[in-house]
């Protein structure tokens, strides 16, 4: 997941990466058709397709509609809207009870820091950490949460997923820290990081797609082919600035319904692998289908073992 003020993808780049990973990201998608046949470039126009389509249940769309199409003189008008909205039973556990607990607790923040503020609109030249506090963190803290089997490490972690990829390639792209870390809580497994650079502002030229606004972009990065890997843009959203801009928030559930279903998904996934015994006449490794620098294939000796192990 990254904000805007990232570095445009430009043609040079593209040629760069795309000999081990193909970025179809909406910006980039004449690039990708130059890159990949046309069967697999139909897939990934269509998965960019779907990721402007709301993936929420229709119930819970009905509730967010409700509470948006509303007009409301008084802020605490809201606020009981957004908890009558999302009544559920204390002892509901399933993801769509779950789901609305997250949207319960995510808009009630928001609308609260409106609550004494005059005029309503937040200021917008914060700094990077300071913009992650007041406006990520909420968001991600009830999305938390309601779906506790994960856990967060914030600002300036290593992520070990980027020191992998930065071996890949031959340029010096420096070292990356992302600055939050999700993981899986059973496992410590990497499932998502988030990379910021603070909101944008109206004196800066616009980033990646001419962003306006504080976008967020989810994208997912997966194995395509032999020693080629595919970054597809999933899903973006704005984060809202002002409080009449609360129906974005529209978006940003649908944004982290996608969030959920990945990991959902991946979880599965997991499963699947775990379970897996490879047949007698498997004549292929993972390793033929990975791209690894050679100095990360090293042979494993005794001394290596319990380190490996423990």
């Amino acid at each position: 997941m990254a904000t805007p003020n990232k570095p445009i993808i430009t043609n040079a780049t593209y040629e760069v990466y795309s000999a081990h990973i193909i970025c179809a990201f909406n910006t980039t998608t004449h690039l990708v058709k130059e890159t990949i046949g046309e069967q697999a470039y139909e897939e990934v126009k269509n998965m960019l397709q779907m990721g402007k389509k709301l993936v929420m249940n229709d119930s819970i769309v009905k509730k967010l509609e409700n509470i948006f199409q509303s007009k409301y003189s008084e802020i605490f008008e809201i606020e009981s809207k957004i908890i009558s909205e999302t009544n559920i039973e204390d002892n509901q556990t399933t993801e769509e009870d779950r789901f609305i607990f997250f949207i319960r607790y995510a808009l009630l923040d928001f609308v609260s820091t409106f609550k004494y503020l005059m005029p309503k609109v937040l200021d917008r030249d914060m700094l990077e950490r300071s913009y992650i506090i007041e406006c990520l963190s909420p968001i991600l803290r009830a999305f938390r949460n309601a779906f506790p089997d994960v856990k967060y490490m914030w600002v300036e972690k290593d992520v070990r997923s980027i020191k992998e990829a930065n071996k890949m390639f031959m340029s010096n792209i420096g070292e990356r820290k992302t600055d939050l870390l999700i993981l899986r809580l059973s496992e410590a497994r990497e499932l998502l990081n988030v990379e910021v650079s603070g909101p944008h502002r109206s004196t800066k030229k616009h980033t990646v797609g001419d962003v306006i606004g504080n976008r967020l972009t989810l994208f997912d990065v997966s194995l395509a082919d032999k020693k080629k890997y595919l970054a597809v843009e999933l899903a973006s959203c704005i984060i809202p600035f002002s409080f009449d801009a609360i129906t974005c928030y529209m978006k940003i559930f649908n944004f982290f319904a996608i969030i959920r279903k990945e990991f959902v998904e991946q979880e599965k996934l997991q499963r699947k692998i775990r379970s897996f015994i490879p047949a007698g006449d498997c004549s292929e490794n993972l390793r033929e289908w990975l791209h690894l620098p050679d100095d990360d294939i090293s042979p494993v000796t005794e001394e290596d073992t319990d380190e490996i192990f423990l």
